[in-house]
């Protein structure tokens, strides 16, 4: 099995249970104003991750109980942590 070497781990809690988020990227992309979609325009950030269980190995069990609501927490969590910025 491969070894992921995360950028970062964050401690979180899905479902009331607790576990890691293993980043493997965030990359924010500055607004460009001169941009033709809006995306561009003002500016967003990419994220990457896994949901790992409290002992850091990927927890797909896990993973299928999370909500798309979920998933934003998650992504805005990551976020706050690279960029220190709040979505």
């Amino acid at each position: 099995m491969l070894k992921i070497n995360y950028k970062e781990t964050i401690s979180h809690r899905l479902a009331g249970i607790p576990c890691l988020i293993g980043v493997r990227m965030c990359k924010k992309y500055p607004p460009n104003p001169k941009a033709d979609n809006p995306y561009d325009y003002y500016g967003y950030c990419d994220v990457d991750y896994d949901i790992l269980d409290s002992k850091g190995k990927p927890a797909a069990w896990l993973e299928k109980k999370a909500t798309k609501s979920d998933h934003d927490d998650i992504f805005n969590r990551v976020v706050e942590v690279f960029t220190g910025d709040e979505l």
